[in-house]
């Protein structure tokens, strides 16, 4: 009784992997960072750690 889910369980993952594998394509090309993205991410930061909860405009 148990096989035919196993079974089905097996192959439906087989096929999965399979078609998957095929059509996998890299979704990004990842370029070094530069001096500026670091600042910019820095200033980010600060901000970040700098809010105190009131509104924004």
């Amino acid at each position: 009784m148990i096989f035919p889910f196993l079974l089905l369980a097996v192959s439906a993952f087989l096929i999965g992997f399979v078609l998957g594998r095929n059509n996998y394509k890299p979704s990004r090309v990842f370029k070094p960072k530069t001096h500026s993205d670091y600042e910019q991410i820095q200033k980010e930061y600060e901000n970040f750690l700098n809010y105190d909860g009131t509104e924004q405009r």
